[in-house]
């Protein structure tokens, strides 16, 4: 791979340094806050999902995020899901 995946773009300038050991350090710090990014993101689609709510209702959330109704409450309720949180991961529905 060359370049990173959409949306992380910005992020081919840590790949750029010729000092492969400057390149290294970058890249590191950039894998050690991914627990942060993480969570702002959560925060972030949380925030974005419970505002969707306020005119919309969950079935329509979901069917435009094609995830599940389930997927969607969980969300808005900040409910955890994924590997180590002991929920279940949010997979996309089915088509």
């Amino acid at each position: 791979m060359t370049t990173p995946p959409h949306p992380f773009e910005a992020l081919a300038h840590l790949a750029a340094d010729t000092d492969p050991i400057a390149r290294a350090t970058a890249i590191g710090a950039a894998l050690n806050a991914i627990p942060e990014l993480q969570a702002w993101l959560r925060t972030e689609r949380q925030q974005a999902v419970t505002q969707a709510n306020q005119t919309q209702t969950q079935d329509q959330i979901a069917d435009q995020l094609n995830l599940s109704k389930s997927r969607v409450s969980a969300i808005i309720n900040n409910s955890p899901s994924g590997p180590g949180t002991g929920g279940k991961p949010g997979r996309p529905r089915k088509s």
